[in-house]
């Protein structure tokens, strides 16, 4: 006896089937965790393809995050070279969360802070002001000029980098009224 199968194009085929446990009748109501999900052959080279080009714009997009999330503010009396900046950032999450958790304090997600950075100069001392804020108004032009808010809370923190012994120092975390 002959079997007559159907057959029908790769690309015509559905991506996925639902398919219901044994034991379950057709067309009942059935949880999520009775459900399986069959993957297509055709489906799975498009599906690693899919996860490569996933990855890499999530890299793009994080490090988009991360470049937009440092401002330089214009107007210091000299300017950090990208070199000094890597060096200023490499090391500024970890010495202010500790210096925070020594006082006693509890930051925001470091992810929710954007930082502005501008070359200072006193007393013949060379340093890089660092200030963190979490919550942008729209009226502030972050560019050019460096937005010190008075109470807020760990929402707000500056300190300073020297650029000559690479250490941070000055870290003051704004409390609330």
């Amino acid at each position: 006896m002959w079997a007559i199968r159907e057959w029908a194009p790769r690309w015509t085929r559905p991506l996925f089937q639902v398919m219901a446990h044994p034991g379950v009748q057709a067309g009942h109501r059935t949880s999520a965790a009775l459900l399986d999900f069959k993957l297509n052959a055709s489906m799975k080279p498009l599906s690693r393809g899919f996860n490569v080009i996933l990855v890499f714009s999530l890299g793009l997009a994080a490090v988009a995050h991360a470049e937009d999330t440092w401002v330089r503010v214009n107007g210091g009396s000299w300017e950090p070279d990208r070199q000094l900046v890597r060096e200023l950032k490499a090391q500024l999450e970890p010495y202010v969360k500790a210096t925070a958790k020594a006082q006693g304090r509890e930051l925001r997600d470091w992810s929710e802070y954007i930082f502005q950075y501008q070359g200072l100069e006193e007393k013949g001392w060379k340093y890089v002001l660092v200030n963190a804020i979490c919550h942008r108004d729209r009226g502030w032009n972050l560019e050019q000029r460096i937005i010190f808010v008075r109470d807020g809370g760990p929402c707000f923190f500056n300190l300073r980098f020297d650029p000559e012994r690479k250490r941070y120092y000055d870290l003051a975390i704004n409390g609330y009224a």
